[in-house]
């Protein structure tokens, strides 16, 4: 059996880095057809980190129209997941100095 990564890549905002430093959450871009127990494996697998938590978010993205063609498309939909990990312990891939 083949084991395929759904983390595509980490989410670093102003608004992740607070979370890392107050709840110990870390934020992800994931597959769209990741499920919650594929998140929590290869985040066990990637960071060698225990997981308490992951909450999975679809993001809509935004509409975009190209008038010349007159058509109109969905740009940047991706899925989002939130992933709480035990106290104490940290990705280092987030580098949040305090």
């Amino acid at each position: 059996m083949k084991l395929s990564i759904k983390i595509l890549k980490p989410l670093i905002t102003e608004k992740t880095t607070d979370l890392v430093k107050k709840q110990n959450v870390y934020t992800f871009e994931v597959l769209k057809d990741a499920s919650s127990k594929d998140i929590v494996r290869d985040v066990k697998k990637l960071f060698d980190v225990n997981v308490e938590d992951v909450r999975m978010l679809n993001m809509n993205g935004f509409v975009k129209t190209n008038a010349k063609k007159k058509t109109t498309y969905i740009k940047n939909k991706f899925k989002k997941a939130y992933v709480k990990v035990q106290k104490g312990q940290k990705i280092e891939l987030f580098n949040t100095a305090e």
